[in-house]
């Protein structure tokens, strides 16, 4: 015994026109939305470098006085830095700039400055430290950006703020 199979009227499925017409509404949104994404890459490389740096700062003051010496930490010009003691040189830790901080730049203040050392206290002991560091992208241009700077006090203290916002914001410098 044969059973006819019956179709129906009403077939499931796209049809080829309204398959295009998906996939051009998804095109325009896509290309609305790429300039978002890329301010959005930027600042989160220029958070994760900012708190790079901020973690070395922190790690050398740490160090200095759970060693009870001086420790120095060296940030070079492509956002690397590294953490030593002072008198043996042994090195505490290291970070090369390739870890996480493509397309980002930096400024010093003061523009000499290259190190910050720590005593036993956790105070800054050079004459001449780094008090400032602001970090922003290479990409994108600063205005589209969320710059963001670490201060470092001479009683040790690094922190990271927000220099657009006023100083009586606890988010600003």
């Amino acid at each position: 015994m044969l059973i006819a199979h019956k179709t129906s009227s009403c077939e499931r499925g796209f049809t080829l026109i309204e398959l295009m017409i998906t996939l051009g509404v998804f095109a325009v949104l896509t290309i609305l939305a790429l300039p978002s994404f890329n301010q959005w890459i930027a600042n989160t490389k220029i958070r994760s470098t900012t708190e790079s740096i901020l973690a070395g700062f922190q790690l050398a003051r740490t160090e200095a006085v759970r060693l009870n010496r001086g420790v120095r930490m060296t940030l070079n010009a492509d956002t690397s830095w590294s953490v030593t003691e002072v008198i043996s040189g042994i090195v505490v830790q290291t970070r090369p700039s390739a870890e996480g901080s493509a397309n980002t730049t930096m400024a010093v203040t003061p523009v000499t400055a290259t190190t910050v050392d720590f005593n036993g206290l956790g105070r800054v002991t050079n004459l001449t430290p780094i008090t400032q560091v602001d970090v922003d992208s290479t990409v994108i241009p600063a205005a589209e950006t969320k710059e963001l700077r670490i201060t470092i006090n001479t009683g040790g203290t690094a922190r990271a703020c927000d220099p657009s916002h006023p100083s009586s914001d606890p988010r600003g410098c």
